[in-house]
Protein backbone atom coordinates (compact mmCIF):
# COMPACT_ATOMS: atom_id res chain seq x y z
CA UNK A 1 0.00 0.00 0.00
CA UNK A 2 1.56 3.23 -1.13
CA UNK A 3 1.33 6.54 0.64
CA UNK A 4 1.94 9.78 -1.15
CA UNK A 5 2.60 11.48 2.12
CA UNK A 6 3.01 10.47 5.69
CA UNK A 7 2.59 12.77 8.64
CA UNK A 8 3.69 11.53 12.02
CA UNK A 9 3.30 13.65 15.11
CA UNK A 10 5.70 12.64 17.87
CA UNK A 11 4.32 12.39 21.34
CA UNK A 12 5.87 14.82 23.82
CA UNK A 13 8.82 13.30 25.60
CA UNK A 14 8.12 13.00 29.31
CA UNK A 15 10.48 15.15 31.37
CA UNK A 16 12.86 13.42 33.69
CA UNK A 17 12.46 16.09 36.37
CA UNK A 18 9.53 17.24 38.46
CA UNK A 19 7.21 20.20 38.42
CA UNK A 20 8.59 23.40 39.91
CA UNK A 21 6.43 25.54 42.19
CA UNK A 22 6.49 28.16 39.43
CA UNK A 23 4.71 25.66 37.13
CA UNK A 24 1.87 24.94 39.51
CA UNK A 25 -1.28 26.95 40.28
CA UNK A 26 -1.68 28.78 43.59
CA UNK A 27 -2.57 26.47 46.43
CA UNK A 28 -0.79 23.52 44.88
CA UNK A 29 2.85 24.63 45.07
CA UNK A 30 3.72 22.40 47.99
CA UNK A 31 6.29 22.68 50.74
CA UNK A 32 9.04 23.87 48.39
CA UNK A 33 6.93 26.78 47.23
CA UNK A 34 6.29 27.84 50.82
CA UNK A 35 9.99 27.52 51.68
CA UNK A 36 10.93 29.69 48.67
CA UNK A 37 8.42 32.34 49.77
CA UNK A 38 9.79 32.37 53.33
CA UNK A 39 13.36 32.66 52.05
CA UNK A 40 12.39 35.62 49.87
CA UNK A 41 10.82 37.33 52.89
CA UNK A 42 14.01 36.70 54.89
CA UNK A 43 15.98 38.39 52.11
CA UNK A 44 13.80 41.48 52.43
CA UNK A 45 14.26 41.48 56.20
CA UNK A 46 18.04 41.22 55.81
CA UNK A 47 18.02 44.13 53.38
CA UNK A 48 15.77 46.51 55.29
CA UNK A 49 16.16 45.76 58.99
CA UNK A 50 17.20 48.71 61.15
CA UNK A 51 19.68 46.42 62.95
CA UNK A 52 22.40 47.41 60.52
CA UNK A 53 21.01 50.64 59.05
CA UNK A 54 20.03 52.34 62.28
CA UNK A 55 21.52 55.37 63.94
CA UNK A 56 21.76 56.02 67.65
CA UNK A 57 23.52 58.50 69.81
CA UNK A 58 23.94 59.81 73.28
CA UNK A 59 26.20 61.58 75.65
CA UNK A 60 28.31 60.93 78.72
CA UNK A 61 29.72 63.18 81.39
CA UNK A 62 31.61 63.28 84.64
CA UNK A 63 34.65 64.77 86.37
CA UNK A 64 34.09 68.04 84.55
CA UNK A 65 34.09 66.44 81.09
CA UNK A 66 31.25 65.88 78.65
CA UNK A 67 31.04 64.16 75.27
CA UNK A 68 28.38 63.48 72.67
CA UNK A 69 28.45 60.73 70.06
CA UNK A 70 26.47 59.34 67.14
CA UNK A 71 26.67 55.71 66.01
CA UNK A 72 25.86 55.05 62.36
CA UNK A 73 24.67 51.49 62.84
CA UNK A 74 27.06 48.66 62.05
CA UNK A 75 30.47 49.13 60.59
CA UNK A 76 30.69 49.04 56.79
CA UNK A 77 31.61 45.34 56.69
CA UNK A 78 28.32 44.45 58.36
CA UNK A 79 26.29 46.35 55.79
CA UNK A 80 28.21 44.75 52.91
CA UNK A 81 27.94 41.21 54.30
CA UNK A 82 24.22 41.43 55.04
CA UNK A 83 23.51 42.96 51.65
CA UNK A 84 25.30 39.97 50.07
CA UNK A 85 23.26 37.65 52.31
CA UNK A 86 20.04 39.27 51.09
CA UNK A 87 21.12 38.81 47.47
CA UNK A 88 22.09 35.17 48.04
CA UNK A 89 18.75 34.45 49.71
CA UNK A 90 16.89 35.92 46.75
CA UNK A 91 18.96 33.78 44.36
CA UNK A 92 18.33 30.68 46.49
CA UNK A 93 14.61 31.40 46.63
CA UNK A 94 14.52 31.83 42.85
CA UNK A 95 16.32 28.53 42.28
CA UNK A 96 13.99 26.67 44.65
CA UNK A 97 11.00 28.29 42.95
CA UNK A 98 12.00 27.27 39.42
CA UNK A 99 14.12 24.10 39.80
CA UNK A 100 12.69 21.03 38.05
CA UNK A 101 15.54 18.61 38.63
CA UNK A 102 16.96 17.23 41.86
CA UNK A 103 20.35 18.87 41.39
CA UNK A 104 18.63 22.26 41.06
CA UNK A 105 16.76 21.72 44.31
CA UNK A 106 19.99 20.72 46.04
CA UNK A 107 21.76 23.79 44.63
CA UNK A 108 19.01 26.13 45.79
CA UNK A 109 18.99 24.58 49.25
CA UNK A 110 22.78 24.85 49.51
CA UNK A 111 22.68 28.55 48.57
CA UNK A 112 20.04 29.23 51.21
CA UNK A 113 21.88 27.31 53.93
CA UNK A 114 25.17 29.08 53.15
CA UNK A 115 23.47 32.49 53.16
CA UNK A 116 21.74 31.81 56.48
CA UNK A 117 25.02 30.62 58.02
CA UNK A 118 26.83 33.76 56.85
CA UNK A 119 24.00 35.98 58.05
CA UNK A 120 23.95 34.32 61.47
CA UNK A 121 27.71 34.79 61.79
CA UNK A 122 27.39 38.48 60.87
CA UNK A 123 24.60 39.07 63.40
CA UNK A 124 26.43 37.32 66.26
CA UNK A 125 29.72 39.05 65.44
CA UNK A 126 27.99 42.42 65.09
CA UNK A 127 26.33 42.07 68.48
CA UNK A 128 29.68 41.30 70.11
CA UNK A 129 31.56 43.97 68.19
CA UNK A 130 32.73 46.84 70.39
CA UNK A 131 31.33 45.26 73.56
CA UNK A 132 32.97 44.89 76.95
CA UNK A 133 31.79 43.63 80.31
CA UNK A 134 31.44 45.79 83.39
CA UNK A 135 34.29 43.79 84.96
CA UNK A 136 36.54 44.58 81.98
CA UNK A 137 35.67 48.25 82.28
CA UNK A 138 36.52 48.29 85.98
CA UNK A 139 39.75 46.35 85.38
CA UNK A 140 41.07 48.88 82.86
CA UNK A 141 43.73 50.68 84.91
CA UNK A 142 44.41 54.38 84.50
CA UNK A 143 47.64 54.97 82.66
CA UNK A 144 47.31 51.87 80.48
CA UNK A 145 48.16 52.65 76.88
CA UNK A 146 45.42 52.92 74.28
CA UNK A 147 47.06 50.26 72.11
CA UNK A 148 47.16 47.76 74.99
CA UNK A 149 43.50 48.32 75.86
CA UNK A 150 42.31 48.01 72.27
CA UNK A 151 44.31 44.80 71.89
CA UNK A 152 42.74 43.39 75.06
CA UNK A 153 39.17 44.67 74.63
CA UNK A 154 38.88 44.73 70.85
CA UNK A 155 38.06 47.60 68.53
CA UNK A 156 35.56 50.13 69.91
CA UNK A 157 32.24 51.04 68.35
CA UNK A 158 33.47 54.59 67.87
CA UNK A 159 36.87 56.15 68.34
CA UNK A 160 38.44 59.62 68.62
CA UNK A 161 35.38 61.18 70.26
CA UNK A 162 36.43 64.39 72.01
CA UNK A 163 35.51 64.81 75.65
CA UNK A 164 35.48 68.55 76.25
CA UNK A 165 36.02 70.49 79.45
CA UNK A 166 35.90 74.14 80.45
CA UNK A 167 39.59 74.37 79.57
CA UNK A 168 40.18 73.44 75.88
CA UNK A 169 43.65 72.15 76.68
CA UNK A 170 42.10 69.54 78.96
CA UNK A 171 40.20 67.79 76.13
CA UNK A 172 40.47 64.00 75.97
CA UNK A 173 40.14 61.56 73.08
CA UNK A 174 37.72 58.75 73.89
CA UNK A 175 36.76 55.29 72.64
CA UNK A 176 33.07 54.30 72.90
CA UNK A 177 32.11 50.74 73.84
CA UNK A 178 28.84 48.95 74.48
CA UNK A 179 28.52 47.32 77.91
CA UNK A 180 26.54 44.33 79.18
CA UNK A 181 24.81 46.17 82.01
CA UNK A 182 21.25 45.74 80.63
CA UNK A 183 19.30 45.63 77.39
CA UNK A 184 18.99 49.40 76.90
CA UNK A 185 22.23 49.73 74.94
CA UNK A 186 24.30 51.32 77.71
CA UNK A 187 27.70 52.57 76.67
CA UNK A 188 30.99 53.44 78.29
CA UNK A 189 33.86 55.69 77.25
CA UNK A 190 37.56 55.13 77.79
CA UNK A 191 39.24 58.52 77.51
CA UNK A 192 42.93 59.08 76.86
CA UNK A 193 45.50 61.81 77.33
CA UNK A 194 48.92 61.47 75.69
CA UNK A 195 48.12 57.85 74.74
CA UNK A 196 47.32 56.70 78.29
CA UNK A 197 43.95 56.01 79.93
CA UNK A 198 42.97 59.09 81.93
CA UNK A 199 39.22 58.70 82.57
CA UNK A 200 36.50 56.05 82.42
CA UNK A 201 32.89 57.11 82.01
CA UNK A 202 29.74 55.00 82.14
CA UNK A 203 26.36 56.07 80.76
CA UNK A 204 24.71 54.78 83.90
CA UNK A 205 27.21 55.58 86.60
CA UNK A 206 29.36 58.51 85.49
CA UNK A 207 33.01 58.19 86.46
CA UNK A 208 34.14 54.58 86.87
CA UNK A 209 36.90 54.00 89.46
Amino acid sequence: MAFNSLSVEAAPHPGSGRSAPADLPPGERGVRGRIAAVVALLALVALSSSLWHGRSGGGLGGAGFSLAFTLDGWRSWGLVVLTLVAGALLVGAGVLWTARRPWGIVLGGAIVVAALALGSWAVVTGQRFGTLSVAELQAAHLGTSRAQLEQRLGAPLLTNVTATASTPAAALECDIYRTHADSNFPVAALCFRDGGLALKLSEQGGVVP
